[in-house]
C-alpha cells in the first residue's frame, strides 16, 4: 500500500519516466544511423585523396551518402597511417576481435602477410570469389586480381594499374639536338642520353635512376616479366634476363657512361628537378603524373611530353607497373555480404570509378564501363603525348575508361604533335591492359634490397675501373648467392 502514498506515487512517476526515456533512446538508436554507432559501416584508409573522393559532394550526394542511404546505416571512413593499418588489423584477426572494419585499403609492400593463412589455418581476409562474379571479375584487369590473390583465391579488390612511362623535358631535348621518343631500346635510350649530356656539358643528368634503390630497376625487370619473387614463392634474380637488367642500369648510374642521377629528397621535389632541368626525364606511374598536374603549372607542363618505356627485347612490356592499393573485407567482420555490397558502391560502381579517376588521375583497373565508352574513338598507336594542360581541372570522366584490348599497344609507333594532358591520361589509359603481372609476398621487399645491394656493387666495379667481364661474373655470383639465400628464408618460413 506504500505505492499509493504521495512519497509513493512520485517515485513511482519517476521509474515510469525513466523507463520511458531508455525505450525511447533504445527505438532511436536503432532506428536512426546517426546514433548507432554499433550499425556503422567502417572503412579504414591510408589516403587521404582516396577519402576525399568518398567524401566528395561537389557534383551531388558523395558515395558515403550515397552508400548511407541505400544500406541504410551510417558509413564512416577513417583515415589512419598504413602502419597503424597493418599493426590493428593483425591484432583484431589474431584475436577474432569484433572490432573488425567493414572494409580496409592495403598496400602492396604491407598486403603480402594477410595474404596467407595463420599457423591455424584461417586467412585474415575474407575470400572474394563467393561475391565476385563472372560479370565483375570481367570488368578487372586479371593481372591485378592475381596480384591480391593466393592459393587461387581472391582476397582484395584492386583499386588501380599504375602503368609505367616516361616524360622528359622536350624543349632541352631539342635544344641538344636528340629525339628521346625515337628510343625503342633501353641501349639507343641511353645512348640518346649521352648525346644529350654531352650538348650541354655542364654537369645535367638526363634520366633519374637511382643508384641506392630498387624503385626503377624492379620497373624494368617487371616489364621483362621477371617477377623477383613468383607466387608460389620462389625467387628469380638468377634469371639472366635480371643479370642483363643489372648490367645495363649500372652502367646508366656510374662510370664513363653514366646519364642517371638521383632526384631531390621530397615528396614532389623531382618535379624541381624536372624545372630546373637538372634531371631531363623521368620514369613515372600515372600518380606521378597526378603530381606534376597538382604542381608543376602549365609553364613547365607545356615542355613536356610523356612516351612509353623503351625495352630490353621485342617480347618486352613497353611499360611497367609502379605500386598497388587493394580494398579487402577483414576475417573479424560478422556479415561480408553487406561489406560486400558497401565495397560495390563506394569502389566498383561506375559512379566510384569515375570520379576516382577524375579527382586523382590513378587509372582505374575497370577495362570498361559501357556508359562511358560510348561513342569514344580508340587510339591505334601509342605516341608521345604533351602534358600541356588548357586549365587545371582534373580530367573530366567521359574521357576515361575507354575498353583498350590487351596486346594493343604498338612498341613502334612514332611520336605526334602536342596534345594537352589529358590526352597524356589516354596514353596511360591505352597502357594499362598491358602492364605485366606482378606478386606480393613476404619475400618481396627482401628480394628488392638484395637486387638494391647488387646493382651498387656493380657501380662500384665500373667506377673502380674493374674488367667489364670479371664485373659481370662476380654480379651473376652475387645474384645466384641471392637466389640461393632467398630459397632457404622460404624454406624455412614454410616449415616453421
Amino acid at each position: 500500500m506504500e505505492w499509493f502514498t504521495p512519497g509513493g506515487i512520485f517515485l513511482g512517476l519517476i521509474v515510469m519516466l525513466v523507463a520511458s526515456g531508455i525505450a525511447i533512446l533504445t527505438r532511436d538508436s536503432m532506428s536512426d544511423p546517426d546514433r548507432a554507432h554499433e550499425q556503422d559501416l567502417l572503412v579504414w584508409l591510408f589516403t587521404p585523396a582516396l577519402a576525399d573522393v568518398l567524401n566528395d559532394a561537389s557534383q551531388g550526394p558523395s558515395l558515403v551518402q550515397i552508400a548511407s542511404r541505400r544500406l541504410k546505416k551510417r558509413v564512416r571512413v577513417e583515415l589512419l597511417g598504413s602502419r597503424a593499418i597493418d599493426t590493428r588489423l593483425l591484432s583484431i584477426t589474431r584475436s577474432d576481435s569484433s572490432a573488425a572494419p567493414q572494409l580496409v585499403a592495403l598496400e602492396i609492400n604491407s598486403a603480402a602477410k594477410f595474404l596467407k593463412p595463420d599457423h591455424s589455418g584461417r586467412w585474415p581476409l575474407h575470400p572474394l570469389d563467393p561475391y565476385l562474379d563472372h560479370q565483375s571479375r570481367s570488368r578487372l584487369i586479371d593481372a591485378r586480381v592475381k596480384l591480391w590473390s593466393s592459393q587461387n583465391q581472391a582476397f582484395g579488390v584492386p583499386l588501380d594499374v599504375h602503368p609505367v612511362g616516361v616524360v622528359y623535358r622536350k624543349d632541352l631535348f631539342d635544344r641538344a639536338g636528340v629525339d628521346l621518343a625515337s628510343s625503342r631500346t633501353w641501349e639507343q635510350f641511353h645512348s640518346n642520353c649521352l648525346e644529350y649530356q654531352s650538348h650541354f656539358n655542364d654537369g645535367r643528368s638526363a634520366f633519374e635512376l637511382r643508384r641506392s634503390g630498387s624503385d626503377q630497376i624492379i620497373r624494368m625487370v617487371l616489364q621483362r616479366g621477371v617477377n623477383l619473387v613468383d607466387e608460389t614463392r620462389a625467387p628469380h634474380l638468377a634469371d639472366p634476363r635480371v643479370l642483363n637488367t643489372v648490367l645495363t642500369y649500372a652502367s646508366m648510374v656510374a662510370g664513363k657512361r653514366r646519364v642517371g642521377a638521383d632526384s631531390s629528397p621530397g615528396a614532389t621535389h623531382w618535379v624541381n628537378d624536372l624545372r630546373n632541368g637538372s634531371i631531363a626525364s623521368f620514369m613515372v606511374a600515372d600518380w606521378r603524373l597526378a603530381e606534376l598536374r597538382r604542381v608543376a603549372g602549365y609553364e613547365l607542363l607545356s615542355k613536356l611530353r610523356v612516351m612509353p618505356l623503351p625495352t630490353f627485347e621485342p617480347t618486352d612490356k613497353s611499360t611497367s607497373t609502379w605500386g598497388g592499393t587493394m580494398i579487402g573485407i577483414p576475417r573479424g567482420v560478422s556479415d561480408p555480404k553487406i561489406a560486400w555490397e558497401l565495397l560495390e558502391i563506394l569502389f566498383l560502381s561506375d559512379q566510384a570509378i569515375q570520379r576516382r579517376e577524375r579527382l586523382t588521375g590513378i587509372v582505374s583497373p575497370v577495362v570498361l564501363v559501357p556508359k562511358e565508352a560510348a561513342g569514344l574513338v580508340k587510339s591505334d598507336t601509342l605516341k608521345s603525348q604533351s602534358l600541356a594542360s588548357r586549365s587545371t581541372t582534373p580530367t573530366p570522366a567521359r574521357r576515361i575508361s575507354v575498353d583498350y584490348a590487351p596486346g594493343s599497344i604498338e612498341q613502334s609507333a612514332s611520336p605526334v604533335t602536342a596534345f594537352d594532358i589529358d590526352s597524356a591520361f589516354d596514353l596511360f589509359q591505352s597502357m594499362k591492359s598491358d602492364v605485366p603481372s606482378v606478386t606480393a609476398t613476404s619475400l618481396s621487399s627482401t628480394a628488392s634490397g638484395l637486387l638494391s645491394r647488387v646493382v651498387h656493387n656493380q657501380a662500384l666495379r665500373l667506377e673502380r675501373g674493374i674488367n667489364v667481364d670479371t664485373a659481370a661474373m662476380l654480379t651473376l655470383d652475387e645474384l645466384t648467392n641471392a637466389d640461393i639465400y632467398l630459397r632457404r628464408v622460404a624454406a624455412f618460413e614454410d616449415g616453421r
